[in-house]
């Protein structure tokens, strides 16, 4: 499916995937199902919105560090698997993140859809860029390889360099320890 992407500058950003997941940790991945997948797959992907998720995620870890009941809800929250629908409403009921990507300017829907998206590329880049060819059978692999697009492929390799500038400035953040 994926065998025509052209992944030069792909290793530039799965160098930086163990950076995102700590960066993105409160976020589990939301699709859950084949039907889910295609959603996120069909979802267009926008460095805009990229910038603003890192932005507001970088922003929700150091609050984080702060607020031991907001980390508390994120760590409940990432410890099982939600639907698109329940990662949404359940960013809608936390006040500090809806606040966030307010300040950030990415509403709840696009932060859900662009968390999802984001990730799904990051790990099948990688997984394409080390040599493997189609989606590993097991069902949470097939899910994951689901909501990848060539197109949102097609943004990491065109904005490798930037999303790698923003990764290092958001590790260095003022404040972030």
């Amino acid at each position: 499916m994926f065998r025509t992407v052209n992944l030069v500058g792909v290793s530039t950003v799965a160098l930086g995937i163990a950076f995102l997941f700590v960066v993105t940790a409160p976020f589990a991945a939301a699709q859950k199902t084949l039907d889910e997948a295609r959603q996120v797959a069909a979802y267009s992907l926008s460095m805009e919105n990229v910038t603003r998720y890192l932005q507001t995620s970088a922003e929700v870890r150091k609050e984080c560090k702060t607020d031991p009941d907001l980390a508390r809800r994120f760590q409940e929250y990432g410890s099982t698997s939600h639907s698109l629908d329940e990662s949404l409403a359940w960013f809608k009921a936390t006040p500090k993140l809806v606040a966030a990507s307010k300040e950030h300017g990415i509403s709840p829907h696009d932060m859900v859809l662009t968390q999802a998206a984001f990730l799904a590329a990051i790990q099948v880049g990688a997984a394409l860029e080390n040599g493997t060819k189609e989606a590993p059978q097991d069902p949470d692999s097939q899910i994951l390889w689901a909501s990848v697009s060539r197109d949102h492929l097609k943004l990491l390799n065109d904005h490798a360099a930037e999303i790698a500038k923003l990764q290092a400035a958001l590790a260095q953040a003022p404040g972030d320890k």
